[in-house]
Formats: structure tokens, sequence, C-alpha cells
């Protein structure tokens, strides 16, 4: 597949098996959950707040250090059609991310490339932040167009693409410059344009940010503060991701990178989109271990995951097969390895061996027992807390 096929044809030529799967997947399993209120995030609330700024004509942030693309995304989506149909835009955006993991892995001659954006359907994670009034997916879907306009040299509409990104989770800006730096191997001239689009993008990204600066001031780069020591944080880094990826996919991939560790070397030579995916899940789990708190903040790194299994051709029928089956069980049930000694507060813990409710699962009960309305009470974040605690397995 060249990057000259045209938009059609790199559809036509998948296999459509997993597009239908897919299709059936999002139809009865997503489009139901958004009837069920904003989500359980904790951050709805002060979004909602953020959009509802926006429209009456100034601005609010939803927290530092804002999400401006995503608050007025929202905020005006929630004026037409409620929740419902801010809840909706997240489908879209996950079934875009989907397509832009199956490009990307398209476009590296990758096999089965539909299979992995399906595996990015049937992530639990992906589809609760799918159905809900959340950035992540968003983040995730403006990073994939972005970065399969890079590819095809549209440079210009990438550099919207990722600044739009950035508009909506800050964060994202690390799997941009993946994709940047991973395109900067071989001519140079090619390598002076990508430099012109990191600028363009840094200078579009500051413009977006324009009025959460004007509000917050310095407090913009504001962050929770680190009160546990660091091995508490490593361990809320280990036990999350754990939690995050399920054992089965976790064996998976550690049987992958000891038989298959000399195909990976070998295509980070040749394959620009595995480079990439290499750069950015080194990136997320890094800002992952210095702020270990959402679980969705690693999305970005299973996206990272499936493109450079993908691109770099590291699973077999029975690997791609275990993977999705992974993702399916994962929604139905997790494995907790350890307890904080006070949730949402830890200063220690303690190994704890136990099957969970998936998260998907729990999400879904959860969303079926809270306030959907409790979203829209001024105090934002107090009025969500109970449905905060009743999702998150560690908290009280």
């Amino acid at each position: 597949m060249t990057v000259t096929a045209s938009r059609s044809q790199w559809i036509a030529e998948l296999d459509r098996r997993p597009l239908v799967i897919g299709a059936v997947v999002v139809a009865c399993g997503y489009l139901p959950l958004t009837l069920l209120g904003p989500g359980t995030d904790l951050d709805v609330g002060s979004v909602y707040q953020s959009g509802r700024a926006i429209l009456e004509g100034g601005y609010e942030a939803s927290r530092p250090p804002g999400a401006p693309v995503h608050e007025f995304g929202t905020g005006l989506l929630h004026a037409i059609g409620g929740s419902f149909l801010a809840n909706l835009a997240s489908v879209v955006a996950a079934v875009v991310t989907a397509l832009g993991v199956t490009r990307l892995v398209q476009r590296e001659g990758g096999t089965w490339a539909g299979w992995f954006g399906l595996a990015v359907i049937l992530n639990p994670f992906v589809w609760i932040a799918g159905t809900s009034m959340v950035d992540f997916l968003w983040a995730t879907a403006f990073v994939l167009v972005g970065a399969n306009l890079q590819l095809s040299r549209r440079l210009p509409a990438a550099a919207v693409c990722y600044a739009l990104a950035a508009g909506c989770r800050a964060s994202t800006l690390l799997v941009v410059g993946a994709f940047i730096v991973a395109d900067m191997w071989g001519d140079p001239g090619v390598r002076r344009r990508l430099v012109t689009l990191g600028a363009a993008v840094a200078v579009l990204t500051v413009l977006i940010y324009l009025p959460p600066l004007l509000q917050l001031g310095s407090d913009i780069s504001r962050s929770a503060p680190q009160t546990a020591p660091w091995y508490v944080q490593l361990g809320r880094f280990g036990a999350k991701n754990i939690y995050f990826f399920g054992p089965v996919a976790l064996v998976l991939l550690a049987s992958v990178a000891v038989r298959r560790w000399r195909d990976l070397l070998g295509s980070l030579s040749t394959s620009t989109v595995a480079r990439a995916g290499l750069i950015g899940f080194v990136a997320v789990e890094l800002l992952f271990l210095r702020f270990p708190w959402k679980l969705a903040h690693l999305i970005p790194a299973f996206v990272c995951v499936l493109v450079i299994l993908g691109a770099a051709r590291l699973l077999g029928r029975r690997g791609l097969a275990v993977l999705i089956a992974s993702q399916l069980l994962l929604s139905v049930v997790a494995l907790n390895v350890a307890q904080p000694d006070q949730p949402d507060d830890a200063t220690g813990g303690r190994v704890s061996i136990e099957l969970l409710e998936g998260p998907l699962l729990r999400d879904v009960r959860c969303r079926l027992d809270a306030d959907r309305s409790a979203y829209r009470a001024p105090e934002g974040v107090g009025a969500l807390l109970d449905t905060w605690a009743c999702v998150v397995p560690w908290s009280e």
C-alpha cells in the first residue's frame, strides 16, 4: 500500500471481517452506553462547566493546563444535544483511533491491519472513554490522523491535527514528538520540513493555549503534588500497568519481546511507524511513572504497543487471536496485585493478588447506579466523588 492510495482504496483493501465486527461492537456496545450520562470520570463536571463558560464568552479551565479544544467542543455539543451528543463525539473518536492504527499498520505492510484496529475498539478502557464526555480519545484520534497526514507528506494539515490533539490533552505532545522524531531518518530535505512541522505545531499549540494562560498565569503548569515516596509511586505505576494491560496481554508481550527481539530491532531501522510507536510508548510510560493517576492515561501506551506489533509484524495469527481475546477477557475480569494503605492518598501498600470485576462491567454498573445529573452541580468534582469511588478499584 503506497502513500498515494486513495481514501476509499485503503479501506477497500482491508479484511472486511474485523471491520464488520468492529461496526457491530460500536452499534450494539458503544452506542447504548452513550445514553447513560457523561461517564464516571472525575473531570466530566469541570469540563461541562468550562464548556458553558466558553459559550458564554469567557474561559474557565477545567483543570490545569486546560484543554481548550475539548472543552469548547464538549460545551458546544452538550448545548445542542446534552451528554448524549458529547458522548457520541467520543464514539467517533474511538472509531477514528481504530482506523488510524489500522492505516499505520497497513502503511508498513503489516498483515491483518484491521485486526489491530479491532483490538482498539475492544479494549475496555477505550470502550469506557469512547462512551464518556472525556478528552482521551479526542486527543489520540487527532494524533493518528496527523501521523497519517505526516507520512503522506501533507505537513500543513498534519500540523493542524497535531495542535488540535495538544489542545485536547497537552501530554499528547509526547506522542506527536515521537512521530516527528521517528520520521527524521533519511532525506535531509524531509528532515528540514519536519523541523518546520514541529515549529508550526508549537506555535499553533501556544495560540490554542492562550485562554488558559491568560486565566491561570503561572499556575498553568501546576500539577498535583507528589506526596508519596518514590517507591509508592513506582508501586502505583506497576500495579496500574498490570491492571490496565491485564495478565494475558502482558504474558503475550513478554513472549514476543523474548522471541522476536531481533525482528523488532531490525524493524526500528526500516519502519518509521515502529520507531514512533516505541518512542511514544517509552515517553507515555515515563510520564505515567511521574504521574501514575488515571488508568485511561495509559490509552496512548496501548495504541503505541499495537502500532509496534503491527508495523514490525511481530504477531502471527495465533498471537493476534490471543491479543483480541485478551481485550474481551479484560473487560469482564481484571487482576489486582496490590492494595493501598490509604485509598486515594496512599503512603504505602501491601501485595494483594485477587481477581476483580472487569473495568468495563464495573463502569457500566456504576453508571447505572450513579446520579447522572451530578456533573451539572456547581460544586463540580465534589458531586462526582461517589461515582469515582465506585469505579476505581483502589478508591474508598
